[in-house]
């Protein structure tokens, strides 16, 4: 399978996060405990690669939440979460913590 069949792209400012198709099919599972998630859903689900899913800062921040809570369950259950979903995650809190004019703080 090529990288267009079985990955999904998800480009944030720190770089593109690609998750392997279980990974974003079992956050998509993921997201049906929930409770008004059709929007985030749908994102992920209609993405036609190599494009890459856009995600809204309320995407990007609910989806954080999200992962945070599956990893302490997963983590009370002596378990992991899938490929690509801790990466993900990271990469979602990076992106919201950017300066929003475009530039970056540096040192």
């Amino acid at each position: 399978m090529t990288l267009r069949d079985d990955h999904l792209r998800v480009p944030l400012s720190p770089g593109t996060i690609v998750l392997p198709h279980g990974s974003c099919e079992a956050l998509v599972a993921r997201l049906h405990r929930y409770d008004s998630t059709d929007e985030v859903r749908e994102a992920l689900e209609r993405v036609e690669p190599p494009e890459g899913v856009r995600l809204t800062a309320a995407h990007k921040a609910f989806l954080i939440r999200v992962i945070d809570e599956w990893g302490t369950d997963v983590v009370g259950r002596g378990e992991s979460l899938p490929p690509g979903i801790r990466k993900l995650g990271d990469g979602l809190l990076e992106d919201l913590s950017e300066p929003t004019d475009g530039r970056r703080d540096t040192v």
